[in-house]
Parts: C-alpha cells; structure tokens; sequence
C-alpha cells in the first residue's frame, strides 16, 4: 500500500513538472503575456512610461497599449433570413 502510495506521488510530481513545461514552451512559442493590466482612463504618457521600465528589463519583449472596445452588442440582436429559390432544372 505504502509503494503504490509513493509511485503515485512520484508520478503526479512528474505529470506536473512535464504540464508546467510544456505550459511554459506555448506560451514562450506564442508569445503570450506574462502580465495583463486593465485599466480605464490611463494617459498616453503612462504607456510610455513603461516602454521606458520595459527596457531595463531585457527579457521583457513587448509594450503594448490597446484600447478593445465592447465584444458584443447592447440589446439582443435581431435578424430575417429569406432563402432564394433553387435555380429551375433544364430538361
């Protein structure tokens, strides 16, 4: 019981390890942020700013400022959808 206990342990230690590296390569692959910021109202100067603290940091690749706007509409969307007739068969 004690050595299936312990083989289990080392197992997920290894399934672990091998997620968090394989987690690691895609988002070094994809260039996925390390931090995200949301912020409302924020002056142009603070984006520069932080270009500016980016480049003491030589591993930090990119500075981003970006501005998305909503995802979706306010009031439920409505539409028709009118099928055309088939074309007439020649024959």
């Amino acid at each position: 019981m004690i050595a299936s206990g312990v083989a289990m342990f080392v197992m997920y230690l290894s399934n672990f390890e091998s997620l968090r590296r394989t987690q690691q390569a895609y988002y070094d692959q994809q260039r996925f942020a390390d931090i995200f910021v949301n912020a409302k109202r924020v002056p142009n100067r603070l984006a520069e700013r932080l270009a500016e603290i980016r480049a003491w940091e030589p591993s930090t690749r990119a500075c981003r400022q970006r501005d998305p706007g909503p995802a979706g509409v306010e009031v439920p969307a409505r539409g028709r959808l009118i099928s055309i007739p088939p074309p007439a068969v020649q024959g």
